[in-house]
């Protein structure tokens, strides 16, 4: 049986290994607060990700509630403000690796 310490060294090892430095984690810690979902931080810096399509994973509960309850301007436009700062953040990253 695998230990809860082991279990936690091995995703931070996961981690790590994704991260090539202070710039990818500033990266990491804009994508993962927009998106509020490590698991979608993560993922946005692997080499072959699709950013728009990461952000639309993680938005679509508030997509499906604008879409029940009606549209908001103002909603609207912190939306797409987020999700530009959600691809700028996977671009920074991905430049931030070369």
């Amino acid at each position: 049986m695998t230990r809860y310490a082991d279990r936690v060294q091995r995703v931070m090892d996961h981690v790590r290994r994704r991260l090539d430095g202070d710039l990818s984690l500033a990266a990491l810690e804009t994508m993962t607060s927009l998106a509020a979902s490590l698991t979608i931080g993560l993922s946005a810096l692997e080499p072959d990700a699709d950013p728009l399509a990461l952000w639309q994973a993680a938005s679509l509960e508030e997509e499906w509630q604008a879409d029940l309850w009606g549209r908001d301007e103002e909603a609207e436009e912190r939306r797409a403000k987020r999700t530009a700062d959600f691809e700028r953040a996977a671009r920074f990253a991905k430049a931030a690796r070369g």
